[in-house]
């Protein structure tokens, strides 16, 4: 397990957690898939459409931002490889909790932390369910995808 828990994957120079990096690293580095980068303008296009959601559980604004059915091709595939390592924060620390700052660096809120995650797409045949990151890296070790990778 410890090798997709190490810093190079967990950690980020932003002030949240990045699901999406992480899960498009495993999607790529460890399954051998090839993604495509999402257009900019999208991106930004629902940005805007959504406004200010960063008052959220980092996981629900990924979800929101990236449920779209243009985005969903690809997202489908990395969210849920990405949420299993929401219990490190962006250094890569095991945290129980979420903080949410304002651009003053003051404490809004804090969230539960939510790994489990509903059909990671491994592989066919693979898990259905994962409880966090440990049990995702088991189902790597275990999957013949990853394995020939």
């Amino acid at each position: 397990p410890g090798l997709l828990h190490r810093p190079a994957l967990l950690t980020n120079a932003a002030d949240r957690t990045s699901p999406i990096i992480r899960g498009a690293h495993i999607r790529q580095m460890y399954l051998c898939d090839e993604l495509g980068m999402a257009p900019a303008e999208a991106v930004a296009a629902r940005e805007t459409e959504l406004g200010d959601i960063n008052d959220m559980p980092n996981r629900n604004r990924t979800a929101l931002l990236t449920e779209g059915p243009a985005c969903m091709g690809c997202h489908s595939q990395i969210n849920n490889l990405g949420f299993p390592f929401e219990k490190f924060n962006p250094l890569g620390q095991v945290r129980a909790l979420e903080p949410v700052f304002n651009q003053s660096g003051a404490l809004l809120r804090e969230f539960p932390i939510d790994t489990q995650v509903t059909d990671p797409r491994i592989e066919s045949g693979g898990p259905s369910q994962l409880q966090d990151s440990i049990e995702l890296v088991n189902a790597l070790a275990r999957s013949k995808k990853a394995q020939a990778c």
